[in-house]
């Protein structure tokens, strides 16, 4: 499965778990993903992310 996405074209960051978050009181779907080298991991609502990220095709 290639879970691979870019942000802007420069950085690459993989897409590692579904989680729940938090914004203004409701619990929304939100994704958990980290840098293509592992060091840091990020979260944001599903909706954001499949806004802002691209899959990368490899």
């Amino acid at each position: 499965m290639n879970n691979k996405y870019t942000y802007k074209g420069n950085n690459y960051y993989v897409l590692e778990d579904k989680v729940k978050i938090q914004i203004d009181d409701v619990w929304v779907e939100g994704v958990l993903y980290t840098t293509d080298d592992c060091e840091y991991k990020f979260v944001r609502s599903k909706e954001e992310f499949y806004s802002k990220f691209k899959k990368v095709d490899k």
